[in-house]
C-alpha cells in the first residue's frame, strides 16, 4: 500500500499504511469509529497520522 501514497517519505507512508491495515479489519467487522480512534490511540498516532 505504501507505493500507493505519494509525496511523502518511505518511512511516513509505512507508518500511514500500517495504521490503515490496523484499522481495516475493525471496520470489516463492522465496528465503529470508536473502536478505530482507541486503536489509533493505542498505536501512539497522532492527529495528523489519522487524519
Amino acid at each position: 500500500m505504501s507505493e500507493n501514497i505519494r509525496g511523502l517519505s518511505p518511512e511516513r507512508a509505512a507508518r500511514l499504511a500500517y495504521l490503515v491495515e490496523q484499522c481495516e479489519p475493525l471496520l470489516d467487522q463492522g465496528e465503529g469509529m470508536e473502536h478505530v480512534q482507541r486503536l489509533l490511540r493505542d498505536l501512539g498516532a497522532g492527529v495528523m497520522d489519522s487524519a
